[in-house]
């Protein structure tokens, strides 16, 4: 029996589980309790501990194991392995996983032709809302907020799929069975048509306008942090005086241009956690971000897109 806890649910624990104990020819089963996550593994000795080292060195990028606990039970016959329904041991609870930035490989699975095209809530096991969507423990799609939206056929075959990328992954979804964002404007819904409603949120950002985007988290104000007009605005509107505000780059080349990075601030902001790092102006970006936007400091808050909606708002501004 293996017991292990941390930041282990939410973070593709249990799907990296099952495909190293397939590989590796174990029998057993793993599911996640209110506490940790738990295993049962059956094979020969040298195949379970290579399956612990595993464990130990190779867990998804979000996982944060803390302690990994190994006891020895008798052997049981099991057929296969399986990924249980979850369980609660008690009225403690485990960590809950932070919403990750989506990957590179659903960034291109937005580019495909399908129902993931342009599709501004695609995630897998490795990527998305977590935090945002978690009611309740242990993680499952029954405890979240994705509860009400009924997998697809093809979205059902990949969560099923032990190979794929979205094996076991919570809120997997597309266009033709997850959310959908909607436009308002004026209180009155306009439309949910992706295409209209980040035409219409880069045409009003262009105009020194202030839009309201609903994403990870909670809401995100957005202008134009290069339009002084459009900036003192959204001061007005948030109270703030004189806070520096933090900015969204387009991509690391484009922040660049700004701003001076080292290895440590550039793997900062290429993380799964995309923060906003404080980062030294260079020439250029004293010479050209207002004055306005960071009360002519010669620090910048700066950071990257982690929502597919950022990306797709990005090709039209």
């Amino acid at each position: 029996m293996i017991t292990v806890t941390g930041l282990v649910q939410g973070v593709g624990l249990r799907p990296f589980v099952y495909r190293v104990a397939a590989r590796s020819g174990l029998t057993g089963w793993v599911r996640n309790t209110n506490e940790n996550v738990m295993m049962e593994i059956s094979g020969p000795g040298r195949d379970i501990s290579n399956f612990i080292s595993c464990l130990r060195n190779e867990a998804p990028p979000a996982a944060e194991i803390d302690e990994i606990n190994v006891t020895e039970i008798s052997q049981k016959a099991h057929n296969g392995f399986s990924i249980l329904e979850s369980s609660n041991l008690s009225e403690d609870i485990t960590e809950i996983s932070p919403d990750i930035a989506v990957c590179d490989e659903c960034l291109e699975d937005m580019s495909k032709p399908g129902s993931r095209y342009d599709y501004p809530f695609v995630n897998c096991t490795n990527c998305g809302p977590r935090f945002t969507i978690i009611e309740d423990l242990p993680y499952d799609r029954s405890s979240t907020t994705m509860r009400s939206f009924v997998m697809c056929p093809d979205c059902r075959g990949e969560y099923e799929t032990l190979t794929d990328r979205r094996f076991h992954a919570q809120p997997a979804a597309c266009r033709r069975c997850g959310p959908l964002y909607e436009l308002l404007v004026n209180g009155n819904t306009a439309s949910d048509n992706i295409d209209f409603i980040t035409d219409y949120i880069s045409i009003c950002i262009h105009n020194e306008g202030i839009v309201l985007l609903k994403g990870l988290g909670g809401m995100h104000l957005a202008c134009d942090a290069f339009n002084v007009e459009a900036v003192r605005k959204l001061r007005n509107i948030k109270r703030r005086d004189g806070k520096p505000f933090a900015v969204m780059f387009r991509d690391i080349d484009s922040l660049k241009l700004y701003a001076c990075t080292d290895n440590h601030e550039e793997a900062s902001l290429l993380s799964w956690r995309r923060p906003i790092v404080l980062l030294e102006m260079n020439k250029r970006g004293i010479q050209q971000v207002p004055a306005v936007l960071n009360s002519g400091l010669k620090l910048i808050g700066a950071m990257l897109p982690y929502m597919p909606i950022h990306y797709l708002l990005f090709r039209k501004l």
